[in-house]
């Protein structure tokens, strides 16, 4: 609300523009649970996979020779170690996963408190968050941010291939994170 920061963030997403950023979003929505399914952790092993096959796509694409390195917000030491084993398990442990040859198959983890492009990234994601969750004054950042997602140049039947992927979570299996053993299939 106020005009300093609105004056701050326009400037913010300038820059990221003027300098070719590309935005990636990964959203997990979950329908109403039962109280006795009730689920408090992402499925973190489909949100790697799905970000992932995405820079593995665009680093394909647009920088052959280059490796992209992935760097998460650091949580806490137990919460960082199981990201980094479900990012291994599905780069070795998934045939899809195996073929990626263009992302690094160690993420890094930095506290978004000190790295500039994590405290970019979250300003990405709470524009584009508080914009599903209907703050229409936020519409005009969220459409800057999705000017900077990346899409393919490639085309099928169902258009290009996205830098954002939303995806329900309908099953159980999916809430719970059972798709996790895919990564051993």
């Amino acid at each position: 609300t106020s005009p300093k920061k609105r004056e701050f963030v326009e400037e913010i997403l300038s820059l990221c523009k003027l300098n070719q950023v590309k935005a990636f979003a990964i959203g997990l929505r979950y329908p109403e649970l039962p109280d006795t399914e009730t689920f408090s952790e992402p499925n973190t092993f489909l949100v790697i996979r799905d970000l992932v096959d995405r820079v593995e796509t665009m680093m394909k694409a647009s920088y052959p020779n280059e490796l992209a390195v992935m760097v998460f917000d650091s949580q806490e030491d137990r919460k960082d170690r199981e990201r980094a084993l479900e990012f291994g398990n599905y780069l070795y442990g998934n045939p899809r996963g195996r073929s990626v040859s263009q992302v690094a198959d160690t993420p890094l983890f930095s506290s978004s408190k000190v790295t500039k492009g994590l405290q970019i990234a979250d300003l990405f994601a709470y524009a584009i968050s508080q914009q599903n969750l209907g703050r229409a004054e936020v519409k005009p950042y969220c459409d800057r941010v999705r000017e900077m997602e990346w899409k393919s140049l490639d085309r099928d039947d169902s258009g290009p291939w996205r830098g954002f992927h939303f995806r329900d979570m309908t099953t159980k299996e999916e809430r719970i994170g059972d798709s996790f053993s895919e990564a051993f299939s």
